[in-house]
C-alpha cells in the first residue's frame, strides 16, 4: 500500500487487473442492472398505459360533446323549422314535443307533452314544418295522444293543386306512404302531382300540403286506378309538432 501511495510502480499492473476484472464487475451487477431495467420498463409501461387510458377518456368525451352538439343543432333547425311555419299559419299554435310512440308498430300514433292545459283538444290538426301529420285523438291535462296520418284508420280529404281533383287519402301502416280511394281509371292525375287538405268534412283547414302523387297504375278492365302518395310530413322522423288551435269567434 506504501509502495501503491507514494509510487507509480504498480500502476500497470492494477490496469491490467482492472481489465480483466471488468468482465467480473459486469457479470456480478448484471441481475440489479436487469432487475432495474424490468422495473423501469413496467413502470414506464404503466404509465404510458394510464396516459393512453385518459386520452381514450378524453377522446370519448370530446366526442360525446360533439354528437350533443350536433343533435342540438339538428333540434334547433326543426324548431326553427316549424317557427318558421307559423308565420304562415292563420290558427293559433301550441309547440308539442313528442314523448312516446305506440306500442303496436300496426298503429301509428304519438304521445305529445300539451294537453288541455295548453289548449289542445280532441280533433285538432297537427302539423310538422313539412306538411299535416295527423290530429288530437284523445287529450288529457298534460299530456294528448295524436294519430298519424299513415295509420290505417286515419282518412284525410285531398285535392291535387294541378287538376284540383278531389280524393280521400287513407293510411296504410306505412309511414312514407298513403293510398287515394276511388280515383277514376280517367282521373287526370299523375306521379308528381301535389296533394293539399281540402277542407271537407271542416276537421283539417284547406290548402295545408298533406303528400306527393308517387304511382299511378292503370288496371285493364278496373273502373279505379290504384295511387299511392309519399306524405309530405317528416312521419319517421318527428320530434316536435305544432297543434293547430283554430281561433274562435267570440259570441255576442
Amino acid at each position: 500500500m506504501v509502495v501503491d501511495a507514494y509510487t507509480y510502480a504498480l500502476k500497470p499492473l492494477e490496469d491490467r487487473l482492472d481489465w480483466v476484472l471488468t468482465p467480473v464487475y459486469r457479470v456480478a451487477n448484471l441481475p440489479s442492472e436487469v432487475w432495474n431495467w424490468f422495473d423501469g420498463g413496467v413502470g414506464g409501461r404503466q404509465a404510458l398505459a394510464a396516459r393512453l387510458e385518459s386520452a381514450e377518456a378524453q377522446i370519448l368525451l370530446l366526442e360525446r360533446k360533439a354528437q350533443k352538439t350536433a343533435a342540438l343543432e339538428v333540434e334547433n333547425h326543426r324548431l326553427r323549422a316549424l317557427l318558421g311555419s307559423t308565420t304562415r299559419l292563420d290558427e293559433g299554435v301550441v309547440i308539442a314535443e313528442i314523448i312516446g310512440l305506440s306500442p303496436d308498430p300496426s298503429r301509428h300514433w304519438v304521445l305529445i307533452d300539451k294537453g288541455t292545459d295548453a289548449g289542445v283538444e280532441v280533433g285538432q290538426p297537427v302539423i310538422d314544418a313539412q306538411g299535416i301529420a295527423g290530429q288530437v285523438v284523445q287529450a288529457g291535462p298534460a299530456h294528448s295522444r295524436a294519430m298519424l296520418i299513415s295509420d290505417p284508420n286515419h282518412a284525410i280529404a285531398v285535392y291535387a293543386q294541378r287538376s284540383g281533383l278531389r280524393a280521400i287519402a287513407v293510411g296504410n301502416g306505412r309511414y312514407d306512404r298513403l293510398t287515394l280511394l276511388h280515383i277514376p281509371d280517367t282521373a287526370d292525375l299523375h306521379p308528381g302531382d301535389t296533394l293539399v287538405s281540402s277542407g271537407l268534412g271542416e276537421r283539417f283547414p284547406p290548402n295545408y300540403p298533406v303528400g306527393t302523387v308517387t304511382a299511378v297504375r292503370h288496371l285493364p278492365g278496373q273502373p279505379f286506378a290504384e295511387v299511392q302518395a309519399a306524405p309530405s310530413a317528416q312521419l319517421a322522423a318527428l320530434r316536435h309538432l305544432l297543434v293547430l288551435i283554430p281561433a274562435t269567434t267570440p259570441q255576442e
